[in-house]
């Protein structure tokens, strides 16, 4: 009886962070659609696959946003998924959701070089920087083009729909793994 009650009270907290964050993530998304991308004229570069496409070879290791852009997501929301992810990781705080403005708490992760990217997009206000934003979009999908270059890019897509269906556990917060939960755990909501 006892391990009835635990399990049922874990589910409902469950339930309960889910229905919390349902809320909470379409205003993110709202926010950040107001970005203007360098002026409205910026168009962002397309990934391209190469002649030397290995059928069924999948890119495993993808960064979350990498994954995101490679599953053609609005830039807009892959900006909202590293804004969730980064605030739930304490890294910032949104001051203003329309239009976005951040405090960045911390510097980001020594080594993580799309936050410390996406977090040199802003001002020392919080405001966004439209073209440094830009230069984080083409970074990430300058990176996403290298690591893909070989890979059966229908292949690689279907892997990451399946992996977005199953259920993002949490990792130990010593493990490297463990920050890339709070990007791939936004991803349920796009």
């Amino acid at each position: 009886m006892p391990y009835i009650l635990a399990f049922a009270a874990t589910v409902a907290f469950a339930m309960y962070l889910v229905v919390l964050k349902r809320k909470r993530f379409p205003a993110v998304v709202r926010a950040v659609e107001g970005i203007s991308w360098a002026g409205d004229a910026w168009v962002p570069p397309k990934l391209f696959t190469g002649s030397y496409t290995v059928p069924g070879k999948v890119a495993e290791n993808l960064h979350p946003i990498e994954a995101a852009i490679l599953l053609d997501t609005p830039l807009s929301r892959a900006a909202a998924i590293m804004v969730e992810g980064l605030e739930r990781q304490k890294l910032i705080e949104v001051l203003q959701e329309e239009p976005l403005r951040i405090r960045i708490l911390s510097a980001g992760r020594r080594g993580d070089e799309y936050e410390e990217l996406f977090l040199a997009a802003f001002d020392p206000d919080g405001w966004v920087l439209s073209g440094l934003m830009a230069d984080f979009f083409e970074k990430v999908i300058s990176r996403l083009q290298e690591k893909v270059w070989d890979c059966d890019i229908d292949a690689t897509r279907a892997y990451y729909r399946k992996k977005l269906e199953e259920p993002i556990e949490p990792k130990p917060a010593a493990s490297d793994a463990a920050y890339r939960y709070h990007y791939w755990s936004s991803y349920h909501y796009l």
